[in-house]
């Protein structure tokens, strides 16, 4: 495919509005290739899905294309940011960073919200039917990828807002369904976490001013596998005499 995401997402986008933060999944319960980006319209934007018809991607292969309104609950005049998917046999699941506010440049995180798709309604022509839970108290909800396809529930993970020691794991019930529900919130300890710091290059001559910003403890991308579900993350170090010295022991630090 020889586009733009602009152009590609085109039919679904905002009028006159980019795009950003693309993410693409296999799926191999259905053989399809799943593709979500968000719109930056501020407020309310959309985010963008988009489905192929085959395993194999051609030029020939259609697509079906599709948008979500990103307003949820108290999450007006805002801005969702980051989407997160996760797909499995029943539904995607799409984590989103709102950021609300009376511009874009002055909007503030407000909190972190789930949106489940049906699967099934994308598969074909539509309508999409979605569900969204906003506000569940934890910070980048990472939908969780499960290639299980007699998967009944669906699984969403994420940093928590109140720990640098816990990431809350999520459970959604019937997400294939018309009125999928979600679990509070299940507590897993890890080591210190801590934000990391931004990192030396080669070439810099900003000294620390010219360092790469390092992010912060966000989770990636989230797989279950074989009764395991393994995900990844960026975590706080320090430099003692030019050597990364963890914040945790090295046992701690690889479990985590």
């Amino acid at each position: 495919l020889n586009t733009t995401p602009n152009n590609f997402f085109n039919s679904v986008r905002s009028i006159g509005i980019g795009t950003s933060d693309p993410h693409i999944r296999y799926d191999r319960t259905s053989q399809r290739w799943f593709l979500s980006i968000i719109d930056v319209k501020f407020p309310n934007n959309r985010l963008l899905v988009a489905v192929s018809n085959t395993s194999t991607i051609t030029p020939s292969t259609t697509w079906g294309f599709f948008f979500v309104q990103t307003a949820v609950g108290t999450h007006t005049n805002c801005f969702a940011d980051y989407p997160t998917p996760g797909v499995d046999a029943n539904a995607i699941y799409v984590g989103v960073n709102q950021f609300c506010g009376s511009t874009l440049n002055t909007a503030g995180y407000a909190g972190s919200d789930l949106i489940v798709i049906q699967k099934s309604s994308v598969l074909g022509a539509g309508p999409i039917y979605a569900t969204a839970f906003p506000n569940l108290g934890s910070f980048t909800l990472q939908g969780v990828d499960n290639a299980d396809p007699a998967a009944t529930e669906g699984y969403v993970i994420a940093t928590s807002n109140t720990s640098w020691s816990q990431l809350d794991l999520f459970r959604v019930s019937s997400p294939g369904g018309l009125s999928p529900t979600r679990s509070a919130a299940l507590n897993v300890n890890t080591a210190n976490q801590g934000n990391p710091i931004t990192q030396p290059h080669l070439g810099n001559t900003g000294r620390t001013n010219g360092n790469i910003d390092g992010g912060d403890n966000r989770l990636f991308a989230a797989t279950y596998r074989n009764g395991s579900l393994w995900t990844a993350m960026t975590v706080g170090t320090t430099v003692s005499a030019g050597n990364c010295i963890g914040t945790a022991d090295a046992v701690a630090a690889t479990r985590n």
